[in-house]
This record gives C-alpha cells, sequence and structure tokens, in this order.
C-alpha cells in the first residue's frame, strides 16, 4: 500500500536520511564528491537517520540533467562485516524525543 504523503507535504518529498561522511561528518546537498573525505583510500557515504524532518520540492532544477547511479558491486559478506570498524555509526544517546 503506497505511502500517504505528510500533511502540508503535496507536492514535496520528506527527507528519509541524513548523509555523513566516514568520520560521521554531514556531507551537505550543495557539495561535490570530492568534498568526501577518504577513508581507508575510498570515499565512504553513510546513510544515518535524520536528524529532524526536512522537505523538498519535487521536480527538477536542471531538467536536462539526469542522476545517474552505479552499483559496483556487491560486498561479500565477510568484507562487509569489516567496514563498520572503520566507520563512524551513529548510535542513539537516550536523549531522543
Amino acid at each position: 500500500m503506497p505511502r500517504r504523503p505528510a500533511r502540508g507535504t503535496r507536492g514535496r518529498i520528506q527527507g528519509r536520511f541524513n548523509l555523513v561522511d566516514g568520520y560521521g561528518q554531514w556531507i551537505w546537498n550543495e557539495g561535490k564528491p570530492a568534498d568526501i573525505p577518504l577513508l581507508d583510500g575510498r570515499r565512504v557515504v553513510v546513510l544515518d537517520p535524520p536528524p529532524y524532518l526536512r522537505t523538498w520540492n519535487i521536480g527538477r532544477s536542471f531538467p536536462t540533467m539526469r542522476p545517474d547511479m552505479r552499483l559496483e558491486r556487491v560486498l561479500p559478506a565477510g568484507e562487509a562485516a569489516g567496514h563498520p570498524a572503520h566507520v563512524h555509526i551513529q548510535r542513539p544517546t537516550g536523549d531522543e524525543d
């Protein structure tokens, strides 16, 4: 069953995560890939829980610029299990409402 948009968000999209680098620092929407610092020779992007509600207008600012994403490979379980030891993972502090 599709989710209904939150009240007052028709024509808008709601953020579901916050992008941070491998050191736990925010990756700003206005940034570029080169702004993401290397961690063990790679640019690491972590999807953290959203820190607050935020929305954006639906639509493209640049209609002829199409987004592109490429999955280069799926990490084997053993390799994936080793990554959290190097990457900052946000943990709830218990102070959340």
